[in-house]
């Protein structure tokens, strides 16, 4: 299982193939409900684990030499242990992170497509409509534009985007324009809220 922060990035099995001595990864990524598999460079025919589980079999007559696992007249090569894990690092966690980046650039595309005109995160159009000049959130009035950009924070970060400056310099790439210290302040209020 591999995990970033508590959340589970994906799972990964090393599978040995039938016609040889060689593995692959059957990988799943749980979230996005897709699996694959990924070549592994790796050889061998048992693993370091499992070699030392027969070494401490009772009466067992086994003994590694050489990285050899020898055991009932037959010779069988370890697959060590570090060198998985370095190619999970090398090869799998790649490919999860590959899956990761693909995910986040779906949001961001996702979050600048629906902030246009009549999409799911113009809160400008809809307020528009709303009767009065202000509108009360939280203890504090603000004017309309003011709160559609609260409503549009609190969306952004609901949606996958987590860090406040990364929601700002989108915010302020879909409007062509920075964003002044009401409006920032109206930003920063939407995104630490929790609906």
């Amino acid at each position: 299982m591999i995990v970033d922060k508590g959340n589970v990035l994906g799972m990964a099995m090393l599978i040995p193939k039938t016609e040889d001595d060689s593995f692959f990864y059957n990988v799943v990524i749980p979230s996005k409900d897709l699996s694959f598999q990924i070549p592994s460079q790796l050889k061998g025919k048992i693993t370091e684990h499992r070699a030392n589980e027969i070494l401490n079999l009772k009466n067992s007559k086994a003994e590694i030499s050489k990285n050899v696992l020898k055991f009932n007249n037959m010779d069988f090569e370890v697959l060590q242990y570090d060198k998985i894990i370095a190619e999970l690092k090398k090869n799998v966690l790649a490919e999860i992170e590959n899956e990761k980046n693909t995910e986040k650039n779906n949001v961001e595309e996702y979050i600048r497509t629906e902030s246009k005109e009549g999409g799911k995160l113009d809160f400008k159009s809809r307020f528009e409509k709303h009767e009065g000049a202000f509108i009360a959130f939280d203890g504090v009035m603000y004017n309309k534009k003011d709160f559609s950009i609260l409503m549009w924070g609190a969306s952004v970060r609901k949606i996958g985007i987590k860090d406040f400056s990364k929601a700002q310099n989108i915010w302020e790439q879909i409007n062509s324009k920075k964003l002044t210290e009401p409006e920032l302040n109206a930003l920063k209020k939407g995104f630490e809220t929790k609906f």
